[in-house]
């Protein structure tokens, strides 16, 4: 959906003109500069500019700027989940997952929430795991409905019985550079929530018939599932492994991949997860 205005937030005025857009997940927000009291507007918050700003038109600013590991911490760790689930012999399995949109969604790993049953002449057959609970920031337990999964992907989209008053902001896959900086927040060797940081080591590394984001973040069991942010906070993609025998090779599953995958099972299942 495009968020457009038709007067200023800030005073009012209908003398705007748009300089920019800042796409968050699949709706797009207007950014414009109001010429009567030289505010950046969008739909989403006004923002007023700074001194700094007013000396140099030649690039407008708005929400999406770099903030610190900690800020993107602080604004982002209560969209997270640590996610538990009952394997065979009572033993459990841990992972991440992050909320999306408002309507009880939370999106994770395939592999997160199965396990492989049997293999066979060569095909592999798996099972969902049992008794599959988010832990919310605050400690609050929450049963999990799997929706769907792809196993290619290694995605699933789990649902809990309650709104999501924190959730992520998505990014786009374009925009992402081999070099940047980024950062993954998850529930490392389920321990709780942590975060570590690193870079983008190879915007597109090319894995059989997929392309994953190779990335330089320490990933540890229990990270799988877990956001992966560029330094706007926006998620660029969704942690899924490490390289076995390897140091600071992790991979991530690019975010335009998990987009797809939520719009197919919208139209699949005629619901609506983001909002």
């Amino acid at each position: 959906m495009i968020y457009e205005l038709t007067k200023c937030k800030v005073c009012g005025s209908e003398d705007l003109v748009q300089t920019d857009k800042e796409i968050v997940g699949l709706d797009t927000y207007i950014v414009y500069r109001c010429k009567s009291c030289d505010s950046i507007v969008s739909k989403e918050r006004p923002r007023k500019t700074s001194v700094k700003e007013e000396n140099n038109t030649s690039k407008p600013v708005f929400s999406g700027v770099e903030i610190s590991p900690a800020e993107l911490y602080e604004k982002n760790h209560k969209t997270l989940y640590s996610i538990n689930s009952v394997l065979e012999n009572e033993d459990r399995s841990c992972g991440t997952a992050f909320a999306i949109g408002s309507n009880g969604y939370l999106l994770t790993n395939a592999h997160v929430v199965t396990r492989v049953s049997s293999e066979e002449d060569g095909e592999v057959n798996f099972e969902i795991n049992d008794d599959i609970t988010a832990t919310s920031f605050n400690g609050e337990v929450a049963d999990c409905e799997l929706i769907d999964l792809d196993l290619v992907l290694d995605l699933a989209l789990l649902k809990i019985n309650k709104r999501n008053n924190y959730s992520v902001k998505l990014g786009s896959y374009e925009t992402v550079k081999t070099g940047e900086k980024v950062v993954s927040i998850g529930n490392s060797k389920g321990e709780g929530m942590s975060i570590t940081e690193g870079l983008v080591s190879d915007r597109a590394r090319n894995l059989g018939n997929q392309t994953k984001i190779l990335i330089s973040v320490p990933i540890n069991h229990g990270n799988s599932g877990g956001p992966l942010f560029n330094m706007k906070g926006q998620v660029i993609g969704v942690v899924a492994s490490g390289k076995k025998n390897a140091v600071a090779m992790s991979y991530a599953i690019p975010v335009d991949e998990v987009l797809k995958f939520i719009k197919r099972i919208e139209v699949d299942q005629e619901i609506k997860v983001l909002n």
